[in-house]
């Protein structure tokens, strides 16, 4: 076994079990107690870590260790990463919302097969099963996923604004002024596009692979 398929073995296997982890201690969360405060407590130790690993699928894209585009890598993580830090973590409200869990039952539940189908896919060894969940999953949990995004972004945009959270105001010394409320609003526009770009990605994925595979079965 080759450095690469080594670390990209260690890499996946270790993003899925810290997703399933996310995903099993949510559930159970929420199965005792339905509140999103509740379950954002229990899980956002591992949450963080397991979203913030991703960072560096781009940077397997860019270096040429995997094959999946750039492009929507970079879109799908830098929307995630902004949520939860630039949203979740600096504002209770988002936390506390239905948002949030949306965000993280979607985010886990389709994180654990598509880790799986990457780590299995580097010893040829995917069952049939794992590859139809990995291109069918994402029809929903990509709607909800991105629902929760937004919902955690409007929950949080109240107290970013009471708060002047990242926010500086003329005049000051540096003579430059930031909004970040501002700032979110944009990028809640910029879900327009994102969404559509990466939805047809994956529905292009999905008709590739799957409708490569019913082929080969006649």
């Amino acid at each position: 076994m080759g450095l690469t398929k080594l670390y990209l073995a260690l890499y996946n296997g270790a993003s899925g079990l810290l997703w399933a982890y996310v995903l099993f201690s949510a559930i159970k969360s929420l199965a005792s107690n339905p509140d999103a405060s509740v379950m954002y407590e229990n899980v956002k130790a591992v949450l963080y870590i397991a979203q913030t690993l991703a960072i560096l699928e781009p940077i397997h894209s860019l270096l040429g260790l995997v094959r999946s585009p750039f492009i929507t890598s970079v879109i799908q993580v830098a929307s995630r990463i902004l949520v939860l830090w630039g949203v979740v973590f600096l504002a209770p409200p988002a936390a506390a919302g239905v948002g949030c869990i949306l965000i993280t039952l979607s985010w886990s539940t389709v994180e654990v097969p598509r880790y799986s189908f990457y780590l299995l896919n580097l010893f040829g060894a995917v069952p049939s099963f794992l590859t139809y969940l990995r291109y069918s999953l994402f029809m929903i949990l990509y709607p909800s996923g991105i629902s929760g995004e937004v919902l955690c972004i409007l929950a949080a945009l109240p107290y970013i604004r009471d708060h002047h959270i990242l926010t500086y105001s003329l005049p000051n010394s540096l003579n430059f002024a930031f909004d970040y409320g501002c700032i979110l609003v944009f990028i809640l526009l910029t879900y327009i596009p994102g969404s559509y770009i990466m939805y047809s990605h994956m529905l292009a994925q999905r008709k590739k692979v799957l409708g490569s595979s019913k082929d080969k079965s006649h």
